[in-house]
């Protein structure tokens, strides 16, 4: 388990990193014509609700017990796998265009 400075350090590293991948989808989104440009926002939108919820795991982290600190780590790898799912569904959408 990671201390609870460390994770909070995981924390918003991964959302920093979400940030950035976040704004290079919304700069390649002119390049998107269609029906297919407004799946582009819904699935850019589920990021940003997954991004969001992220952070309010970094407010619960210095409140947290020691049990709730290891369910905000596992939590971390399921929005992990749950980001890069999305992420998934849109470069799928942007290669097939």
């Amino acid at each position: 388990m990671l201390s609870r400075k460390d994770l909070k350090s995981s924390v918003k590293e991964l959302i920093d990193d979400w940030d950035n991948q976040i704004q290079g989808l919304q700069r390649g989104i002119h390049k998107i014509k269609g029906e297919s440009k407004d799946e582009y926002n819904k699935r850019i939108d589920e990021l940003r609700e997954q991004r969001n919820a992220l952070q309010e795991e970094v407010d619960s982290i210095q409140k947290a017990s020691d049990q709730g600190l290891e369910e905000i780590e596992d939590g971390l790898e399921t929005a992990k796998d749950s980001f890069n799912e999305t992420m998934e569904k849109i470069n799928n959408l942007f290669d097939s265009k």
